[in-house]
């Protein structure tokens, strides 16, 4: 068998990616956070554009979205908002009692929105019903939330501060007025209900737990606990190790060790130690990870392997490689989301186009698994990789609010060589750099 087949095989049955079941995101929108001011919607349905349909969509909806655009844009703020609006349905319940702040971080650059609150909303595909849910929300409290289903705009509840209406009929575990009166004003009611094991809302929280985000250093650090987990089974180990090979990074092996290690015997500094023993820790989990590589002679042989320490002794691309892997292989599994902030860090172009054209493949992901990312890489604003639709851009008006619209918003062509014509200014979103042109080589030489 082919290691094309074979790879296929392993999707197939070990990820189980034959069952239809569909959960996907349709679209997010935001309004009134960080640098959005007007509402932005970035929306994952797909246009009548029908270039690679049954590679780019399933029932039609995208598969994946890239973001690009200057630095200070706008679109890392995107995927913050949503880490934000999952963090705290989640969480919801557990910090009411709490004096944390709700994460109204309103746009501070216009006296109109100064203290006003902050909207999250998305669309979704659960179990083959479209659901919209989202609330707005002050610093100290839920201003509205509603949870429609998007088919005869069914509303199954709505709220204006305290006053919550369920609907009867169609959202049953939302019946209670004992419910309604625990529901506080900095607590989410959907959440309340999922500690309830309500239907509906637990579902809706079940989706939400299958969406994944990589936005700062500590999502990194968490990415490669995932892919650490993936190797204390030696069956999930072997499918890993298949999966790092198919990009070239030759690894016969990797052993992996956990070890609980005395604070006062570790490497890390006197300052840190000192806090953990103050905080009564006297020991800390100490990991190892070593990836086995083959020791080539003169004559090409290979009788030895060598090990090298994964953190002291592999370069920073193949760090961030495998740690990005643990979650590719989780998301294509359960047919998850994965929202990646610069896809591109300390990846080779051909590693980044790599990952999204994996999900973006009927092959590969023919189970509605969705990849969202913002990047800096040019190369993957190519009509091979990715439609039209499929390609955002942000940028900032005169006004610093974030502006966020698609190449198909703009009625790019099919065939233009999109890359191109985004460095070219073609469609704004660049950075103006007043004397690049002037310490360019000279172009007579």
């Amino acid at each position: 068998m082919s290691k094309t087949l074979d790879f296929l095989f392993f999707l197939a049955y070990n990820f189980n990616i034959l069952n239809k079941t569909r959960k996907m995101l349709i679209k997010f929108k935001i309004k009134n956070y960080r640098s959005i001011n007007k509402e932005i919607c970035l929306n994952l349905k797909a246009s009548n554009d029908n270039t690679f349909e049954k590679d780019a969509t399933t029932k039609g909806i995208l598969k994946t979205i890239g973001i690009f655009g200057q630095n200070a844009s706008g679109k890392s703020n995107i995927l913050k908002a949503f880490k934000e609006f999952k963090q705290f349905i989640i969480q919801s319940v557990l910090l009411s009692n709490t004096e944390k702040n709700l994460p109204n971080e309103f746009f501070k650059l216009n006296k109109n929105t100064i203290n006003k609150p902050t909207l999250f909303e998305i669309t979704f595909l659960l179990n083959n019903k479209v659901y919209i849910y989202g609330f707005e929300i002050s610093s100290q409290e839920i201003k509205k939330e509603w949870l429609k289903k998007e088919k005869n705009n069914v509303i199954l509840f709505e709220r204006s501060g305290q006053n919550i209406k369920t609907n009867k009929n169609s959202f049953k575990e939302g019946n209670s007025q004992k419910k309604i009166k625990e529901t506080r004003k900095n607590v989410l009611f959907l959440s309340l209900l999922s500690t309830y094991n309500g239907e509906i809302s637990k579902q809706i929280i079940d989706f939400l737990n299958n969406i994944y985000i990589i936005y700062n250093s500590k999502d990194r650090r968490d990415s490669l606990d995932v892919s650490f987990q993936n190797l204390n089974n030696e069956k999930n180990k072997k499918e890993y190790i298949d999966f790092l090979n198919r990009v070239d990074f030759s690894i016969e092996d990797i052993q992996v060790r956990e070890d609980k290690k005395l604070i006062q015997d570790s490497a890390i500094p006197d300052s840190l130690k000192q806090l953990f023993l103050n905080n009564k820790k006297e020991s800390i989990l100490s990991r190892t990870i070593g990836l086995q590589h083959k020791i080539f002679d003169n004559n090409d042989d290979t009788q030895e392997n060598a090990i090298l320490d994964f953190f002291q002794e592999e370069s920073n691309g193949t760090k961030e490689f495998f740690a990005l892997s643990g979650y590719i292989l989780k998301v294509l599994k359960n047919k998850g989301i994965l929202l990646i902030d610069e896809i591109d860090l300390g990846l080779h172009p051909l590693l980044s186009q790599y990952i999204v054209s994996l999900f973006n493949s009927k092959e590969f992901n023919n189970n509605g698994a969705q990849l969202i990312f913002t990047s800096h890489d040019t190369s993957l604003i190519d009509k091979k990789i990715l439609r039209r639709d499929q390609i955002y851009f942000t940028e900032k008006n005169k006004y610093a609010e974030t502006k966020l619209f698609s190449l198909s918003d703009i009625s790019e062509r099919k065939d233009a060589d999109f890359s191109s014509r985004y460095l070219e200014g073609r469609y704004g979103s660049i950075p103006y750099i007043v004397d690049l042109e002037n310490i360019k080589f000279n172009k007579n030489l």
